[in-house]
């Protein structure tokens, strides 16, 4: 027994600092340095876990905030698009007062007529301010003349306003 403490003993023989050392105090010396390497690690982990934490909430939230107004954005649109709130038309007025109201799905055929119509002479003196659209007949304008209520036509080929009973 003797001689296997005695090889134990050399076997668990280290060198710290120059100084040979051996037995216990090595065995002890091992166990220590494993004991700090460990709780080293353990330490750098909690500290890498924080550190991942708080960059990941600030990443969050900022991806968070973008992406809400984003998805804000595009949900209001697809509803303005399915309740037709969108906008639908917008109204023009020309020199003379006329109001022209435009829709989204004006022809390109009444948009060529546009520049004619808006120049063109009041179809009746004394004329109160025209609200003029286009239908399915085409620019249509409604006015009164002399306190009675006229509606009128446009007729592109001779560029003016012609009468038109109210029906």
């Amino acid at each position: 027994m003797g001689d296997e403490a005695q090889s134990s003993d050399e076997h668990t023989k280290i060198e710290i600092n120059g100084i040979k050392i051996g037995g216990q105090i090595a065995h002890a010396h091992n166990l220590l340095t494993v004991a700090m390497e460990t709780g080293g690690v353990l330490a750098a982990g909690a500290f890498f876990k924080a550190l991942a934490e708080d960059l990941g909430t600030r990443l969050a939230g900022t991806i968070d905030s973008g992406t809400r107004a984003a998805v804000r954005r595009f949900l209001r649109r697809q509803e303005e698009e399915a309740s037709g709130s969108a906008i639908a038309g917008f109204d023009l007025r020309t020199e003379q007062g006329w109001r022209i109201s435009m829709s989204r799905d004006l022809s390109a055929e009444a948009l060529a007529q546009l520049g004619d119509l808006c120049e063109a002479e009041p179809p009746a003196p004394g004329m109160s301010p025209l609200l003029i659209n286009y239908g399915r007949a085409g620019w249509e304008a409604w006015g009164g003349v002399d306190g009675d209520y006229v509606r009128y036509r446009w007729e592109p080929e001779s560029k003016r306003w012609a009468t038109r009973p109210l029906s």
